[in-house]
């Protein structure tokens, strides 16, 4: 950024600025965007100043001055031209230097701002808007963009409808990949959490599209978390796959890292898997495997000083946890994966070690046991608590202390005394009754 302090800018240095500007947008760097913005303005504002020996009769500046006296100006101009130094303006260091494109740049509290660019054509004309060359068009192109509503076509071709761009003329697609689900996307966005590796496999994202586009919005309300993130089934266990789909799925996953905005950490993915070949030659694939897992774990993270360490070098912390639990689990000496299918430990689960039959079938086979007695007469509870719990054939469900507090000879229990064996049987009253029934 020192080239362009304390002098006025060319318009070939305005043109690489106003591009950068625009990628310091795109990386959401607003702090040094708007670092730069202050830039150009000290620029603009020196190429406006207005030339104090320079002036007509309404006191506004010239359109073709040349420096020289004209009509209606009494002072003469020096002949030695004073040298105008500009104060020290402290500056933040910048790792490129990167300019704003005009007052027109959107606000910083959007975060994907629109594409503005200030470079000129063939012609000599200044491009703004992809394509907009004047200012009606672009101020017309935001009101588009902003509101979502409305169709305007740009004079290069473009069409902008319903805040979408339609490209015109030889504008070419990007790679076509295959899409995430939403809370996938929306995770691996913000690289805060966790994504299970066998995800990125091409045949599991087809059929994971597949199930998303014939599910039904009344079903969605129904589903537990897991089914909301995966479309269909979920992926296979991470710890079970072969290097070579390890390969795969980690070259799909640095796409997907550069396509959702995250080059500089793809970069230093590429760096982790060599790292990863490394290990896989000295201690074997599952100490390798299980070390890349333990290194995304701590990339894909939310931390509190917002900061990662450096995962393109071995991290000694993480290669000793992975090699104790693969000497524990008898790992160490296996050159491929065994808990794969076909493989010697396919029936053990690689994340407890035990196995994958026994723990199911535990789950799986249990019932509680009905107690047969519960409908019968005599049955007076399990025991626990004052009383029992009397469970005859006239209870209502009521405590027996609820009993002894009512009235026992109230009509609601009429019924129930007529039925009575004891032999001081009373009437609906309250009295005594002779002979077998009231």
């Amino acid at each position: 950024m020192a080239p362009f302090v304390g002098k006025d800018l060319e318009q070939s240095q305005r043109n690489t600025l106003a591009g950068l500007i625009q990628d310091a947008y795109k990386r959401g760097d607003d702090l040094e965007a708007e670092s730069l913005k202050q830039i150009l303005h000290r620029d603009q504002s020196r190429k406006s100043n207005k030339n104090p020996y320079v002036m007509d009769d309404n006191d506004t500046e010239l359109d073709k001055s040349d420096g020289t006296s004209v009509a209606f100006v009494r002072e003469v101009v020096p002949t030695v031209p004073q040298r105008i130094v500009a104060p020290p303006v402290p500056t933040e260091p910048v790792s490129q230097p990167i300019l704003t494109a005009a007052d027109n740049q959107p606000p910083a509290t959007h975060h994907q701002p629109i594409t503005t660019t200030l470079a000129a054509n063939n012609n000599g004309k200044v491009t703004w808007f992809e394509g907009a060359l004047s200012k009606e068009e672009l101020d017309k192109a935001y009101a588009i963009m902003a509101s979502k509503k409305g169709t305007l076509e740009l004079e290069n071709g473009d069409v902008i409808h319903n805040g979408r761009i339609l490209k015109g003329g030889d504008a070419q697609m990007k790679q076509s990949l295959a899409p995430l689900s939403p809370g996938l996307t929306i995770i691996l966005k913000g690289l805060t959490s966790y994504i299970q590796w066998t995800v990125f496999d091409e045949e599991w994202l087809v059929a994971d599209q597949k199930a998303w586009s014939s599910r039904t919005t009344k079903s969605d309300k129904k589903e537990s978390g897991e089914a909301r993130i995966y479309g269909g089934e979920a992926p296979v266990e991470e710890l079970t796959i072969d290097y070579e789909v390890w390969g795969d799925c980690m070259e799909l996953f640095c796409t997907h890292l550069v396509a959702c905005g995250w080059k500089p950490v793809a970069k230093k993915f590429e760096s982790h898997i060599n790292v990863v070949k490394k290990l896989r030659k000295d201690f074997g694939w599952m100490v390798a495997l299980r070390y890349c897992k333990l290194v995304r774990q701590g990339v894909m993270r939310e931390t509190v000083d917002k900061s990662v360490g450096n995962y393109a070098e071995l991290h000694e912390v993480l290669l000793a946890e992975a090699k104790t639990t693969a000497e524990s689990y008898n790992e160490h000496h296996y050159k491929t994966n065994p808990y794969a299918p076909g493989r010697p430990k396919e029936s053990i689960c690689p994340l407890t070690n035990k196995s994958k039959t026994s723990s199911a079938t535990n789950q799986s086979t249990y019932q509680p046991k009905e107690n047969r007695h519960a409908s019968s007469s005599n049955y007076r509870g399990n025991g626990k608590g004052k009383g029992g719990g009397y469970k005859g054939r006239f209870d209502d469900g009521r405590k027996r202390t609820e009993w002894k507090r009512e009235d026992r000879y109230g009509d609601r229990y009429a019924n129930h005394l007529d039925k009575s064996r004891s032999p001081d049987r009373r009437d609906k009253n309250g009295k005594p009754v002779n002979g077998k029934r009231a």
